[in-house]
């Protein structure tokens, strides 16, 4: 179950209970929803909304998230919870609460396991920030959905003027770069356990025996919710050295999707595990990321407050990345979770910890602005490289324009990008386990339908949640420019695989960028190319639709239609959720092939 499924099962729960009047000792929480929601909004289409979130498919989350009943529903709960601390009920309330509603929807210990740590940032935000409102949390959870509460974020950072020439391509020699991504080592992993479970993670080996021998895991990894168990990485960076590079990016994500059960030692141990293992495995410089499942709890980014604080993950990164990148980046990291090194003359990485800015991250509640200062200091960097005719990589795990990341950041890091065309010649991203791209227009100029970035996405080695088969991809990177000229990715069929688990995976390159879209190279005008040439040859979505699974048998069962086409043409031509324009010019040229 995602966190945006989990959200509405939850909202239609408690709407639900509260129609039946089955909240008990809650009764006049039950009585508020009836009052300020059921009874104003439309009893009878709120209850069949909620209805269908409780169906166990959920066919259509984002039907959910835009219908009204979301977005009502929200400060409603917010305001009642603030209400209830601030006449001082204690911890031990809201954690009965919580202990009512896990039992009655049916993840007990992933929603308990979770859920604590949710109240105990909540509890202190609202005890210590004066000025929270409910609609200020609701703002940031579902601002990218729609939902408005009149609340704006009014922070931005200081960009001076300036710019260069674009960067051309030189006759230096090429290097290569091996990009490894969301790896979810999964420690419990059970071959032939359970994978048709009801928590976010299957295949665990304390789950109930599954009911048929269909059910069962395979030994590879499975589509059903499994992480990867260790001889799938093992294997994996195995063949990633049948192919020679000079550079590792790994942007993000150590840790399993069992996410109820995390600790600051757990999560220390599997970090330095994986770490280390990289560095042994790899005789080049290695540059990580940190991934959103890195922290403890699970999008929980601290600021050092009231005991609260990210202290001991930043050490465990500083201690493992000043040997891997083989720089001593260690001041920035255990700041905040980012450095940046200059790995050969005229080339400099800047690795971003963009997770502080995941909606999910409930200390934006507490403070929703530039965290601890990186955007700036982004800012600051780049007008350095600038000044000494650098071309900059930037790294980061969740990718622009997801509806994970608040409007305001993604508004922010636009600005930047659009003012350092010339100097950041690619972005790599993971997150979202599938092949994708997003293309950077303006979002100060919606006029304007000039490319100025591209941002690549290396998928996932987990086959968990998106029905893909793992993956990595190397770039092909010009030696003077330090533009991507071209990738190729290489998967394994999953199902192949584990049907037959006395042999290995047999892995093959999937595609070539340049020899799938006939096109040069990688530079943010040729992308835009491809982009056109997509809205007009819909044969290209399906193409792309394959990559975006990576050839997957589960995932491209149901094909790609008309809707599926368009949805792509528009998450890879936006980088702000919700800012539609240059999403609405692709539409219109796809609409003109189709009339």
């Amino acid at each position: 179950m995602s966190k945006l499924h989990f959200y509405i099962f939850v909202v239609s729960t408690l709407i639900l209970s509260a129609s039946q009047n089955i909240l008990h000792d809650l009764s006049d929480f039950s009585t508020y929803i009836r009052e300020h929601l059921l009874e104003t909004k439309g009893y009878e289409d709120v209850l069949k909304t909620a209805l269908y979130a409780q169906s166990a498919s959920l066919p259509d989350v984002e039907y959910l998230m835009e219908h009204e009943i979301v977005c009502n529903a929200c400060p409603i709960f917010a305001n009642r919870f603030i209400d209830k601390r601030k006449k001082g009920y204690p911890q031990r309330y809201f954690m009965d609460t919580l202990d009512f509603f896990c039992e009655f929807i049916g993840t007990r210990r992933v929603c308990r396991g979770y859920g604590r740590h949710f109240i105990n940032v909540f509890l202190y935000t609202v005890d210590n920030k004066y000025d929270l409102t409910a609609e200020r949390i609701c703002q940031v959870l579902l601002t990218a959905f729609g939902c408005s509460y009149g609340i704006h974020f009014n922070w931005s950072v200081v960009i001076p003027s300036g710019g260069t020439e674009r960067p051309k391509l030189g006759r230096n020699e090429n290097f290569t770069i091996l990009q490894l991504s969301d790896i979810h080592y999964d420690p419990n992993y059970m071959p032939g356990g359970n994978g048709v479970c009801s928590e976010p993670l299957c295949c665990q080996n304390d789950q109930p025996v599954p009911p048929s021998s269909k059910d069962r895991c395979g030994y590879w990894g499975d589509y059903r919710n499994g992480d990867s168990p260790w001889h799938l990485i093992e294997n994996t960076i195995k063949q990633t050295k049948n192919k020679t590079f000079d550079f590792v990016y790994y942007t993000g994500d150590i840790m399993s999707h069992r996410i109820f059960d995390t600790s600051i030692e757990k999560n220390s141990q599997l970090a330095s595990k994986l770490y280390s293992y990289l560095r042994e495995s790899f005789d080049v410089p290695i540059f990580p990321v940190l991934g959103n499942h890195e922290a403890h709890p699970l999008d929980f980014w601290a600021p050092s407050v009231g005991g609260f604080n990210m202290s001991w993950l930043y050490r465990v990164a500083a201690d493992h990345w000043v040997k891997m990148v083989g720089q001593d980046v260690s001041e920035t990291v255990l700041a905040g979770g980012y450095y940046t090194v200059s790995p050969k003359p005229g080339f400099r990485i800047i690795a971003l910890n963009n997770n502080v800015a995941i909606k999910s991250n409930f200390w934006l509640f507490y403070n929703d602005g530039d965290a601890r200062k990186q955007l700036q200091w982004l800012v600051d960097t780049l007008v350095e490289a600038e000044r000494n005719n650098e071309r900059v990589h930037i790294m980061g795990h969740v990718p622009p324009g997801t509806h994970d990341v608040v409007k305001e950041w993604s508004r922010q890091y636009s600005r930047i990008v659009e003012r350092f065309a010339s100097t950041i010649v690619a972005q790599f991203n993971g997150h979202t386990h599938v092949d994708e791209l997003r293309v950077f227009y303006s979002s100060t100029n919606t006029s304007s339908t000039e490319a100025f970035g591209v941002a690549f996405n290396g998928a996932a080695v987990t086959p968990w949640g998106t029905n893909s088969n793992p993956s990595f991809k190397y770039y092909t990177v010009d030696g003077s420019s330090c533009v991507v000229l071209d990738y190729e990715e290489y998967t394994f069929n999953l199902t192949r695989a584990n049907s037959n688990r006395t042999y290995s995976p047999e892995w093959y390159k999937l595609y070539s960028f340049k020899e799938a879209y006939g096109f040069e190279n990688l530079m943010p005008s040729e992308v835009d190319k491809v982009l056109h040439r997509m809205a007009t040859n819909h044969s290209l979505l399906d193409t792309y639709f394959r990559f975006y699974f990576r050839d997957a048998d589960v995932g491209t069962r149901s094909g790609c239609d008309d809707r599926c086409k368009r949805n792509f043409l528009c998450q890879m031509s936006t980088t702000i959720y919700g800012q539609e324009c240059h999403c609405r010019r692709f539409l219109d040229l796809y609409d003109k092939i189709n009339s």
